[in-house]
């Protein structure tokens, strides 16, 4: 996702370019991974000790905690 972010993006962000296709790709690829393993914890009842755990604890959506998951990479 980071490697997506080019020159001509910049200049022209309507563009659909390769580089936001694959971004755009790959931002689905971790909703769904993120979908499966909050589905995963939610039917069989396994808990971890983890941020996820308390995302999902809270009733967090998939959106949101791949929002802060993004945030916490970047920062």
């Amino acid at each position: 996702i980071e490697q997506s972010g080019t020159p001509a993006g910049v200049i022209f962000p309507w563009l659909p370019t390769p580089a936001k296709l694959k971004r755009t790709y790959a931002g689905g690829n971790l909703y769904l991974i993120f979908q499966r393993i909050v589905n995963e914890r939610k039917q069989t009842g396994k808990r971890e000790d983890d941020a996820l755990q308390f995302m999902i604890d809270l009733g967090d959506d998939v959106k949101k905690i791949i929002g802060v998951s993004a945030e916490v990479v970047i920062a």
